[in-house]
């Protein structure tokens, strides 16, 4: 229902919000309009690109779904976006952190083969230096170094 004019005049109504009578009844009948045109087409839109679908047709919510996969401007298309780069950096990071186990199973391994010979050459060491303290210590089939060897010989000799 439009407004009269003539209760402006006799200062029945306040302008509200500074609009006058005449634009309020502009933007009533353009609501009237695009509700008429509305119920009219029976269709919807997208809010972001404003293309239009119809409400009827039999496949009009797979063509709807479709859309907001498929639209630029909507927001899925940033957070589908932003989702690929967080999944390549993943893809990334786990690539690095295979890269860092491998690398560190390998030192591991060697870790543990130097330590090994680490031992070994400690154990040497000590017997050695058990032998030459007492030349006595040596005992056949037993290792020995040359320095150990030649003292042992020349204590025999002597």
């Amino acid at each position: 229902m439009l407004i009269d004019d003539t209760e402006e005049m006799q200062g029945g109504y306040p302008e509200p919000n500074g609009l006058t009578i005449a634009e309020i009844n502009g933007l009533k009948a353009e609501i009237e309009r695009l509700t008429a045109e509305l119920h009219q087409h029976k269709e919807t839109y997208c809010a972001y690109c404003g293309e239009r679908f119809p409400l009827d047709a039999p496949d009009s919510s797979d063509e709807v779904t479709k859309h907001i996969y498929e639209c630029p401007s909507h927001p899925l298309q940033q957070s589908q976006a932003e989702s690929e780069a967080r999944s390549e950096v993943i893809t990334q990071l786990a690539a690095e952190i295979k890269l860092w186990k491998e690398y560190y199973e390998q030192s591991q391994a060697r870790v543990a083969r130097l330590t090994a010979v680490l031992k070994e050459v400690y154990d040497a060491w000590d017997y050695s230096w058990d032998c030459s303290r007492d030349p006595g210590h040596f005992k056949m089939g037993e290792p020995m170094d040359e320095a150990g060897a030649a003292l042992a010989e020349e204590k025999t000799d002597g």
